[in-house]
């Protein structure tokens, strides 16, 4: 669900709290990423993978960023 993309013909609102949504989720991500780095246990693997999914919540956000400029 999360990295859900939005609706063709949403309202400018509707790209906003979507693009505010996936800010929120992509700071709790970064936060553990950071719990993990800091952790005694080996976690590469769950590293990378919090860190892809971030990378593509990156392009969302900033995807809708253009979107939301262009209404």
């Amino acid at each position: 669900k999360e990295m859900h993309i939005w609706e063709e013909g949403a309202t400018r609102e509707e790209l906003i709290e979507e693009r505010k949504n996936k800010i929120v989720v992509y700071e709790k991500l970064e936060e553990e990423k950071k719990l993990l780095e800091g952790s005694k246990f080996s976690t590469e693997d769950e590293i990378k993978a919090i860190t892809e999914k971030m990378a593509i919540l990156e392009g969302y956000i900033n995807t809708l960023s253009d979107k939301i400029k262009l209404l």
